[in-house]
């Protein structure tokens, strides 16, 4: 993931799903979750009924210069369906809460994008309210509330279609960049493991598992 380029090669059993976000801000997914005759059905790949044409129909593979691999349960994935391109509002859902970082592209770069926006200024951004505040779900009682920073809210007061803000890293930049609120550890891996617990999406209730890759990148 930190050279230029990137091989990935995938095979998936079970459900959730394996997706991947070019430099260029092209989405790819890499999986096809299982489906059966009963819920949750799944065929393992050392089962004795699965052959090579079963095998090569789950097998994704791609070469290109990434921007983040991301690897779910369905608890992620479903509350992001459909995954093509509801992918694409994750990435930028992880970025703006500073779990993926990108190299900031400089103030120039960042001011020339901003100026086609409805929010001409990154005063205008640090003015903004894209912001939810919400419940820790797995806290005890009195259940502490963190502030997570909205790409679909984001998008909206920029005057733009999220997949477009998920495409433009100056943007994503633009709406990090102010101070962390998700607290404790100032690590990504401990900011991944709050913004799990906090976000809330209406009917989601399964287990929520992820897994990202992402280079330092120089734009």
């Amino acid at each position: 993931m930190n050279t230029d380029w990137s091989f990935i090669l995938g095979c998936q059993i079970g459900d959730g799903m394996i997706a991947c976000v070019h430099r260029n801000g092209m989405l790819e997914l890499l999986a096809i979750p299982d489906t059966g005759d009963f819920s949750g059905e799944t065929e393992f790949l050392t089962s004795r009924k699965i052959d090579a044409t079963n095998i090569s129909m789950r097998t994704f593979g791609t070469f290109m210069p990434l921007r983040a691999l991301m690897l779910m349960t369905d608890g992620v994935a479903d509350d992001y369906f459909p995954n093509d391109p509801q992918m694409k509002r994750l990435y930028a859902d992880l970025v703006l809460n500073q779990i993926i970082n990108i190299q900031y592209p400089g103030d120039e770069a960042v001011k020339s994008k901003l100026e086609s926006t409805n929010l001409k200024s990154v005063d205008d951004v640090a003015n903004a309210d894209f912001c939810v505040e919400v419940e820790r779900i797995t806290e005890a009682n009195p259940r502490p509330t963190v502030k997570l920073r909205s790409a679909e809210k984001f998008a909206e007061l920029l005057g733009i279609d999220v997949n477009e803000l998920a495409a433009q890293p100056e943007l994503l930049c633009a709406g990090s960049r102010a101070e962390n609120l998700l607290g404790g550890d100032d690590t990504p891996e401990k900011r991944l493991e709050v913004w799990l617990d906090s976000y809330q999406v209406r009917g989601s209730f399964d287990d929520r598992t992820l897994a990202v890759l992402f280079p330092v990148e120089k734009l």
